[in-house]
């Protein structure tokens, strides 16, 4: 039986990626998985419909990890659905399609959201 089963895990940035990967390995485990994301609708429902047929538990939790009212509203939606949080796996970052711009190019306004994202 897996570590995993029954602990309650909230990945940032599971709709894609490392963090899509993360939140399918622990749901596989019987995990409950709080699946965040800020853009990728589409995607994440993919990752908790997998979750589910494979006999786990998950939940969207759509939030903009920049922004504390929506990082709270997330985790309390998390506690509510399975009562607390055991594991979090803070995988989203950004960049803003900043890669391979100069960096005098880049704007304050920019380098703001990147700092608050990451």
């Amino acid at each position: 039986m897996s570590e995993f089963v029954d602990k309650s895990v909230l990945i940032t940035g599971a709709s894609r990626g490392i963090g899509r990967q993360l939140a399918l390995d622990f749901g596989g485990d019987r995990a409950n998985v709080c699946v965040n994301y800020a853009h990728s609708d589409v995607e994440a429902q993919r990752v908790v419909s997998e979750i589910e047929s494979s006999g786990g538990k998950a939940i969207l939790c759509k939030a903009d990890i920049a922004d504390s009212k929506q990082v709270n509203d997330m985790v309390d939606a998390a506690i509510k659905a399975f009562g607390r949080i055991d594991i979090l796996v803070n995988n989203a970052g950004g960049v803003l399609g900043q890669v391979g711009r100069p960096l005098e190019e880049i704007s304050e306004d920019d380098w703001n959201s990147i700092y608050e994202v990451n």
